[in-house]
């Protein structure tokens, strides 16, 4: 009983941590099978630069996880190897001051 209790008022204690947007831009949004899109990652945070990793997924399953760079940027070339419609999503894993965030989903199309 009395474990449980004050690991939980240790919790509320913490500094919150900050909160982050993953935001990606594209270098394009329809590809020929084979090509690849450029992904241009950025995180933000409004009271520190967010560090760490953030990972690419296609169709939900994760591609490639990447280190961000001091300034909370990281670019992948994702190579299109699939016809149709795809969805890609980055998501940032967080840290121990800053909270995790996905970007949204972008759908890429592949002919």
């Amino acid at each position: 009983g009395k474990a449980s209790v004050s690991a939980t008022s240790n919790r509320t204690n913490k500094v919150a941590k900050a909160t982050a947007t993953t935001s990606v831009s594209y270098s394009k949004s329809t590809v020929k099978k084979g090509q690849k899109v450029k992904l241009s990652i950025k995180v933000t945070s409004p009271t520190t630069t967010p560090r760490g990793t953030v990972r690419v997924y296609q169709n939900g399953k994760r591609v490639k996880s990447l280190k961000l760079s001091s300034a909370g940027k990281a670019s992948y070339s994702l190579k299109m190897t699939k016809k149709g419609l795809r969805k890609v999503k980055v998501t940032y894993v967080g840290s121990s001051t800053v909270r995790s965030d996905s970007s949204p989903t972008k759908k890429i199309r592949v002919k």
